[in-house]
């Protein structure tokens, strides 16, 4: 019988811990020649004892200098979860990405009588990034469990000095090669991914292509604001190095740029990085990624020189426009007395970016504001297919005003690097004399008579001439409030401060990540105490145990990941916890330890849940921080 295995390492051992035969694969083959050895094999795995092992699995074994590859490393039935030990060598920068590992519990039962057996693994993620080019070998994770070590196979990794690959290729590209301070660009960034093809699954459809992107990873420069989830695409062929055409999806990111500063244009930090997919499964559903390996390129970039808007023949009513416009101009009404309000509507079209478009200085033009007063109020303006709309207020000065003058709208030419204006029409106007009311043309007051008007008179009698009942102004004006309105004004500075410490303590909890799990953890630990378990024992025990780890974790503000007894322990003697106490959580986890892992002696409701329950509220009184 023969079986191909990679990355594994497997010790079997019986239920006294002693080992019987251990198998060490890596990438090779074994070969079992007689049924002696098949029976001993069956026999030992199909036995109710949990086996011990330390595996590890590289993302991938070709790599460039420098690129962030991923080693999982999964530890099988330990007595606690603990990180392994990376190897010390200077070709690598290794690093743990987290320290919570992913778990794993599977229930078997054995034999006719029932026998359980549990299989439980912790996955540990690294990120390991080769640090030269050559044929290295990554050394083996070491792991110590009561007293034994375990380890992995060493990975032979083969990294190239050449960070460039057949599989990806970025550009960007714009239609210029010089512009202007303000003048809109258009770029078009080009990401080209081989389309990938596997035997018995086909081709990789553009949708999972484009879906195997890294965006954390990848940084965007100035196409970060794009929508970066659905771009165009497009199949095209590209030559390879051997001559024969490859299938690839060209991409598609679009931006418009305005650079604001002169020089070589900044384009940003741009990097395109892709899970490049080395084997691809299919389920009921769709398709599902097996292997990858991370991949990254950056994109060739033009020369795009920007140049400052020149200053010499600059108009004096320039306003910033950039590109080539036309304006009109209508005015209503037409017919309207001296000072009376005229509403200027001006529409500007033209190549240019009229989002960006101001309106026209008109307090610059002179033969404006030589017969009309201008506004100085400046209109946001309305965009309209086409069109920006401006409206804006003038009044006629004098009686002699026969028009309003053509409206200029200066703006630089970036084709012909030139300053030009366009000119509206000179708008007709008719201005009537302001309309004058004489005095003695006032309607007489209904007492008849021409001595409507009365003279003023000063006088120094306060308010007395202007009231004739004299007891009302010297009455007493003085309100009672009554006990409501006393007994409110009494609660106000009451509820002042009950807002400013409830204002506080939201300010805390929103800023103080310690604070906001210490006020978490009693209701966090109720909540999973509180979860049905299973009928099981170790299932039970495990849900304690995570239960009071992370009370712990959360009221020292420490990560619940990898928080072994020990650990737990001396983080309460720490925080100068009872020794009681501390006694007591060492020996409820010491229980719980042995009831999950190693199979000890029942643990009853009594034991489990409740004990724990009650620890926690003693922590709680000793007031744990």
């Amino acid at each position: 019988m023969q079986r191909q295995m990679s990355n594994y390492e497997l010790q079997i051992t019986n239920y006294r811990g002693t080992p019987y035969r251990a198998f060490v694969i890596r990438n090779s083959s074994f070969v079992i020649r007689n049924c002696a050895s098949i029976v001993l094999v069956a026999s030992l795995c199909a036995s109710p004892v949990l086996a011990q092992s330390l595996t590890a699995e590289i993302s991938s074994d070709d790599a460039f200098v420098g690129e962030a590859l991923t080693v999982n490393v999964t530890v099988s039935n330990p007595s606690q979860a603990t990180a392994p030990t990376p190897p010390v060598t200077e070709d690598f920068e290794i690093n743990l990405a987290s320290v919570e590992p992913v778990g794993r519990s599977i229930n078997t039962v054995i034999g006719s009588d029932g026998r359980l057996t549990q299989q439980t693994s912790y996955t540990y993620k690294y990120i390991v990034k080769p640090l030269r080019p050559g044929r290295l070998t990554l050394g083996r994770f070491t792991l110590r469990e009561k007293g034994r070590s375990y380890f992995t196979h060493p990975i032979p990794v083969s990294v190239s000095n050449e960070k460039t690959t057949r599989d990806l290729f970025c550009e960007v590209k714009t239609k210029r090669d010089v512009a202007y301070i303000g003048q809109p660009v258009e770029l078009t960034y080009e990401i080209w991914i081989r389309r990938f093809h596997q035997p018995g699954v086909g081709m990789l459809d553009v949708s999972p292509t484009w879906n195997l992107k890294d965006i954390q990873s990848s940084t965007w420069g100035v196409f970060s604001q794009n929508d970066i989830a659905r771009p165009k695409y497009a199949a095209q062929q590209r030559e390879a190095e051997s001559g024969r055409p490859e299938d690839f999806y060209v991409f598609y990111l679009e931006a418009t740029i305005y650079p604001t500063k002169a020089g070589p244009f900044d384009f940003g930090d741009i990097q395109f990085v892709y899970n490049y997919p080395i084997r691809i499964g299919r389920n009921v559903f769709n398709l599902t990624l097996e292997r990858s390996r991370k991949i990254s390129a950056r994109p060739t970039l033009p020369k795009l020189l920007i140049k400052p808007i020149p200053t010499v023949g600059r108009p004096p009513d320039y306003n910033g426009a950039i590109g080539v416009y036309s304006l009109s101009a209508i005015a209503k009404p037409l017919q309207v007395p001296v000072g009376d309000p005229i509403t200027l509507t001006l529409s500007i079209r033209g190549a240019g970016p009229l989002e960006r478009l101001t309106p026209p200085r008109l307090d610059q033009v002179a033969a404006l504001t030589r017969n009309f007063e201008v506004s100085t109020d400046v209109p946001a303006g309305v965009l309209e297919n086409d069109r920006k709309r401006f409206t804006l207020t003038i009044r006629a000065l004098r009686e002699d005003v026969k028009e309003i003058p053509p409206v200029p709208l200066s703006f630089f030419n970036p084709d012909t690097g030139k300053f030009e204006t366009a000119y509206s029409r000179a708008i007709p106007l008719k201005v009537t004399p302001a309309q004058r009311i004489a005095l003695s043309n006032l309607p007489p007051s209904e007492g008849g008579g021409a001595d409507f008007l009365t003279p003023l008179v000063e006088t120094t009698e306060g308010l007395f001439p202007n009231e004739t009942n004299s007891a009302s102004l010297l009455a007493d004006q003085s309100a009672d409030l009554g006990p409501f309105a006393w007994s409110l004004i009494a609660l106000l500075p009451l509820a002042y401060g009950a807002t400013s410490v409830w204002c506080a303590r939201s300010d805390r909890f929103r800023r103080d990540q310690a604070y906001r799990r210490r006020a978490h953890a009693l209701s966090n630990a109720k909540k999973s105490l509180a979860v049905p378990q299973a009928s099981s024992l170790k299932p039970q025990a495990f849900s304690v145990r995570a239960a009071l780890v992370g009370y712990i974790a959360d009221c020292c503000n420490v990560p619940a990941g990898g928080l072994t007894r020990a650990d737990a322990v001396k983080l309460l003697a720490d925080r100068r916890v009872s020794a009681e106490t501390v006694n007591a959580a060492d020996a409820l986890l010491e229980k719980l330890e042995l009831a999950e892992y190693a199979g000890a002696a029942q643990i009853t409701e009594t034991d489990g849940a409740s004990t724990a329950m009650e620890l926690i509220q003693r922590l709680e009184r000793e007031r744990l921080r």
